[in-house]
C-alpha cells in the first residue's frame, strides 16, 4: 500500500499568516498588499523510503481561504539497479480550481518542468506560461531530467483565482536532487491580495526574502504623498536619532538610490526628493548607518509609487 504523508500549512500555520496580513497591511494602501507567510522549514523526500511506492505530499492555501490551491509531492516510485537505487519524481501540481496555474517551460515535448525565479524577478512579467502540473526533477531507470539540481532559495511562480479575481504568489523552495536521496524544503510563501497586480520572487512586502523574526519586530514606514511626483516625505511611527541609511531599490531589486542621513536629535520624518527616478514602484529600506549591506538588519521598509 502507498504511503502518504499530508499536511497543511494553513492549517498548522495560520498565525504566521495572519500576523504578517496585519502588518503588512499597515501602509501599502491600495497600490499593492503582499500577504506572506513563514513556515519552519518542511523537509519532503530526504529518507529512503522502506517499501515503494511512497509519496510525502503538502498542500498549500495561500489565502487562507479554506481551499488548497496547489500541492507538492516527492514520489518514490519504485527500486531500481539502473540509477540511484529507486525511481523517484518532485513536482507541483494544481488543486481544486482548473483556472489556477504553474508557471513552467517545456524542456522536451512530453514534460513540462517548473520555471525557476530568483529573488526579485516580475511575477507575472511579460508572459506567463501556465499549467496543471510541472516538474523539478524525475528519475525513471536511466531516463534522468535533473532541472532543479542542488537549487537553493528558488522561487514557483504561481497564479490562483480566488472567487473571480487573479492573484499572483510565489513558493520558495531548496530542491536537492544531486544528494542521495532527493529531497525538497519548502522555506515560506506569500501572494499579491490586489488582483491581476505583479508580485516579486521573495518580496514579503518588507523586502526580498525577510523572514518573521523581522516582521513581528519591523517599525512601520508611511510615505506621503503615496504616489508621489518625487517629493515626498517618509514618516516612521518612533522618532529617530543618529545616521541613518536610505536605500530604493526598484521593482527587480536593483538599488537605484542611497543616502546617508545625519539627523539633529530626534526625529520621525524625513524629506526626501526622488524626482529624478523613473515612474513605477520602489522599494524603500531604513538601516542604522553602517548596517546597509545586510537587508536582514533593516528597521523599517515601505514602497513608493513615483509618478
Amino acid at each position: 500500500m502507498p504511503v502518504n504523508k499530508s499536511n497543511t500549512f494553513s492549517k498548522k500555520l495560520k498565525s504566521y499568516s495572519l500576523l504578517a496580513g496585519t502588518i503588512l497591511a499597515s501602509s501599502f494602501g491600495s497600490e499593492g498588499q503582499v500577504i506572506y507567510t513563514d513556515i519552519p522549514d518542511k523537509e519532503l523526500g530526504g529518507i529512503a523510503p522502506s517499501s515503494f511506492p511512497h509519496s510525502d505530499v503538502d498542500s498549500f492555501d495561500l489565502n487562507n481561504d479554506g481551499q488548497y490551491d496547489f500541492k507538492l509531492t516527492v514520489k518514490f516510485e519504485n527500486e531500481n539497479t539502473a540509477a540511484n537505487g529507486f525511481d523517484f519524481r518532485e513536482y507541483i501540481e494544481v488543486l481544486n480550481n482548473t483556472q489556477n496555474a504553474i508557471n513552467y517551460y517545456s524542456l522536451f515535448d512530453y514534460t513540462r518542468f517548473v520555471l525557476k525565479k530568483d529573488s526579485g524577478d516580475i511575477i507575472p512579467g511579460n508572459f506567463f506560461n501556465g499549467t496543471f502540473k510541472a516538474y523539478f526533477a524525475f528519475q525513471d531507470g536511466t531516463d534522468i531530467a535533473y532541472n532543479w539540481k542542488d537549487e537553493h532559495d528558488k522561487c514557483v511562480a504561481l497564479k490562483f483565482h480566488a472567487d473571480t479575481n487573479l492573484h499572483y504568489g510565489w513558493i520558495r523552495l531548496d530542491v536537492n536532487t544531486a544528494d542521495s536521496v532527493p529531497n525538497i524544503i519548502i522555506k515560506d510563501f506569500a501572494y499579491e491580495a490586489t488582483p491581476d497586480l505583479s508580485i516579486a520572487a521573495c518580496d514579503t512586502g518588507l523586502g526580498f526574502g525577510v523572514n518573521i523574526a523581522l516582521i513581528q519586530s519591523h517599525q512601520s514606514l508611511t510615505v506621503f504623498p503615496n504616489p508621489s511626483n518625487g517629493n515626498c516625505i517618509i514618516q516612521l511611527e518612533k522618532p529617530l536619532t543618529g545616521d541613518v541609511h536610505v536605500c530604493l531599490k526598484d521593482a527587480i531589486g536593483k538599488e537605484v538610490y542611497q543616502a546617508n542621513i545625519q539627523l539633529a536629535g530626534q526625529q520621525n520624518e524625513l524629506p526626501f526628493n526622488f524626482s529624478e527616478l523613473s515612474p513605477g514602484m520602489y522599494f524603500i529600506q531604513l538601516f542604522k548607518a553602517g548596517d546597509s549591506e545586510k537587508s536582514e538588519k533593516a528597521f523599517a521598509s515601505g514602497k513608493l509609487i513615483k509618478n
